[in-house]
This record gives C-alpha cells, structure tokens and sequence, in this order.
C-alpha cells in the first residue's frame, strides 16, 4: 500500500465532534449534520476544498472516542457557536493513500502489518483522514488520505485488549452506509464553496498550481 512520511506544524479543525463507539453509524450521521449549515459558520477555512475527520482519546476499557469533522482554520480564528475547536499538535505522520471503499482494509492494514514490521511506532496524538478534491463522490472519486502520527524506533506491543477493540471498531465501519455507499454531502459542499468564490465580485481566475503526487505535503 502507498505510503510517505511527511511532517505538519501545529494546526487548529473547527467542526462538530462526536464521543462514542459509533456503533449506529453516529459517524456518518455527524458528517450529515455538519453539512451545510454548521459547516457555514466556518467562515474562516484554511482551504474549503479540504476537510478533516479527526479521531483521539480512545478509552480502551469502554472503546469511546473523540472525532471532529470539520475544517482547518487559522490558529487565532474564533470558535463559531456550538462547534468545537481542535488543536492539533506538530506531528510527524505516515500518511496512506486509500480511497473510501478500502478504508476499513486501510485500518486494518496499518495496525496490524505495517506498524508492527515498518520500524515505527504509533505516538499519542490524534489521527485525521484527509478529504481534498480528490475526493468527489458525485464523480465516482473516493480518494481520500489517513494521517497516523508515528516515532522512529521499537514499537510498544499491541496489547489483546488493543487488538480487540480495533477489530470492534473495524466492524463497525464496515457496516456504515458511509463506507458502502457514495455520500455526496463533502461533494456538495465543494461545488457550493467553488459557486460561492465564483460570484464573488473579488474573484479572479488564477492558474492551478503544479500537482504534487499524493499524498499532499505540508
């Protein structure tokens, strides 16, 4: 599977969060109820073209964890009211490209091959998946970036108990609508962000950048 080391400064995700063990598909839900309403009162976004599912603070005795969905903004943005803000510390990451269908093989393949054999280690820190415009449902494109922070050197061993719940977890995106089917809500919100700089009276057409072979570099 494709993969890079890449590392980030400091960086700070507005969104909507969620605590629990997704075991009803909360996840897609939250991601439904961040557009487009919620996702408007962000009206300072880094890059609107990119969004960030951010997941931490797993309790291994009751499998809850933590998971913003939402979008980077500058450091001293303010907070809009009834989102949450997320600052997220600088990090070194191996970043996998992998596309919405195969994310679960993803996970899977990350803790269970890769780390254990790759010389690195997973350090405390969040883990983000990456949504750019790659990633366009309505077009038939799913690609999309996970980010997990690591360290050179011995890893510490997966407990049982670890193992465990990765594979509950696993389980549990397999059966959510969001990794069967195409959901277009991150889609639309691109196409109205596009629609929006268009009729802008400030827009201007400026030539696209050079693309960078994926994943992005920061």
């Amino acid at each position: 599977m494709d993969h890079t080391f890449t590392a980030r400064p400091a960086f700070t995700v507005v969104g909507i969060k969620y605590r629990g063990r997704n075991d009803n598909e909360e996840i897609p839900a939250l991601w439904d109820s961040f557009f487009p309403d919620k996702a408007a009162l962000i009206e300072h976004k880094v890059d609107p073209h990119v969004a960030y599912g951010v997941e931490d603070n797993l309790d291994m005795a009751t499998g809850e964890f933590d998971y913003v969905a939402g979008y980077e903004v500058p450091s001293d943005s303010p907070t809009p009211a009834g989102l949450e803000r997320w600052e997220i510390p600088a990090q070194s990451y191996a970043v996998f490209a992998t596309s919405l269908p195969v994310i679960r093989q993803t996970f899977d393949y990350v803790y269970r091959e890769w780390l254990p054999q790759s010389g690195y280690h997973r350090v405390p820190g969040p883990e983000f998946e990456l949504y750019d415009q790659n990633f366009d449902p309505a077009n038939g494109k799913l690609d999309m970036y996970l980010y997990v922070p690591v360290a050179a050197g011995p890893e510490r061993p997966i407990s049982e108990l670890e193992l465990r719940e990765i594979d509950r977890q696993l389980a549990s995106m397999a059966e959510d609508k969001l990794y069967s089917e195409l959901d277009l809500t991150i889609a639309e919100e691109f196409v109205e962000s596009d629609l929006e700089a268009l009729s802008s009276p400030r827009a201007r057409i400026e030539p696209l950048p050079p693309r960078r072979e994926p994943p992005w570099t920061y």
